[in-house]
């Protein structure tokens, strides 16, 4: 696909938009009404451009290529007390070229509470189905998941359901090398519907934690640790 058509010209947005102002301040009878105008006209145009770059250069699973980045931010909540507090932290997640092998690179943005100048890499390689990424104990989507093996296109899921801020199945805490389907998944102002899910493998004493993903994308990393009388809930969500 030839992306170039897709594009528009930047200065020919602004010139369009300046053009357009003119003609509502002739309309308006006080400056302070065309400043208004003009702001509400300019955040419509800022969020239909987000909305068309939402899946474009996303870091697809199932076809993994140098120069792909997707965007997460942090939440943390209490398990059981309603919504959820996003912490500020956002983090890149990249695919480059490290020792002529595709890697993901993970780094938090300069503003991040988290921040600390570096960065992580994780070797990745796709086979027909699954992603396979051997070293996962640094990352801070991938650390829980002892399997170096992520199925995108398994062959048998089984159902789960939501039990609070944990998925259940029959019954059970979700854990284990069983690969899950949830219909529905919300955590505060968070939503996911019909997406695959693997949990902690091996399971973790005291945590609970998912990948949350389809055939191409990770949506979300969630984790539920308890401590005494708290559990805590954090995690990263895909934003872009």
């Amino acid at each position: 696909m030839n992306r170039q058509s897709d594009c528009v010209n930047p200065n020919f947005i602004i010139f369009k938009w300046v053009f357009i102002g003119m003609k509502i301040k002739n309309c308006l009878t006080t400056d302070i009404q065309f400043v208004a105008v003009l702001f509400i006209f300019s955040c419509s145009v800022q969020e239909e451009f987000v909305d068309r770059l939402v899946s474009e250069g996303n870091i697809n699973l199932d076809d993994l290529a140098p120069g792909q980045k997707s965007v997460y931010i942090r939440y943390a909540s209490t398990c059981g007390l309603p919504g959820i507090n996003f912490t500020g932290d956002t983090l890149i997640l990249e695919t480059i070229i490290f020792n002529n092998q595709i890697h993901l690179k993970e780094s938090n943005t300069a503003r991040s509470p988290s921040f600390t100048g570096g960065y992580r890499l994780f070797e990745v390689s796709k086979i027909t189905g699954d992603v396979i990424i051997p070293d996962r104990e640094g990352s801070a989507l991938f650390f829980f998941y002892g399997n170096d093996t992520i199925h995108l296109k398994p062959s048998t899921r089984v159902d789960l359901v939501q039990n609070g801020c944990r998925l259940s199945l029959a019954g059970n805490n979700f854990t284990g090398d069983e690969i899950g389907y949830v219909r529905n998944f919300r955590v505060g102002s968070i939503m996911q519907a019909n997406k695959t899910v693997v949990s902690c493998v091996p399971a973790i004493y005291q945590m609970d934690a998912y990948l949350i993903y389809d055939e191409n994308y990770l949506y979300m990393s969630h984790t539920v640790l308890t401590n005494g009388d708290q559990t805590g809930v954090s995690g990263w969500k895909l934003v872009y």
